[in-house]
């Protein structure tokens, strides 16, 4: 189910659209008409688009942790075969940009950022 923003923009959850709405109510009290920095492409140096920064990313999850006290991902495809992961923790920790040469490679990550999460606490831990 898609959720639509005030703007018209669709989100696939509604923590994202509700951010959305905020986001557009704080720009139109401030006059601002800048593009909203989490739907800009941003350009890197071999001229490929990312929808975001690593800033953007990290501060992201860390608003997503602020709302609901959760962990959170997220992962970017970059098309080659290579992607890039973010973390947030229970404790709100973010750590990212993590790259990834292959599909193996980000699930052997996330199988240990996911022990790690579990075993949070032990000796030896996170």
């Amino acid at each position: 189910m898609a959720h639509k923003a005030n703007d018209g923009s669709l989100h696939t959850n509604r923590n994202m659209m509700v951010q959305r709405n905020r986001s557009l109510e704080s720009k139109s009290k401030m006059g601002e008409n800048s593009a909203d920095p989490l739907l800009s492409p941003v350009s890197e140096p071999d001229g490929d688009e990312m929808g975001m920064d690593n800033t953007d990313i990290n501060d992201h999850l860390a608003n997503m942790h602020e709302q609901d006290g959760k962990a959170h991902s997220h992962v970017i495809h970059h098309g080659d075969g290579t992607h890039t992961s973010h973390h947030v923790d229970e404790n709100g920790e973010v750590s990212g940009p993590h790259d990834h040469e292959n599909l193996q490679a980000l699930k052997d990550h996330f199988d240990q950022f996911l022990n790690e999460e579990s075993h949070e606490g032990e000796d030896g831990g996170y």
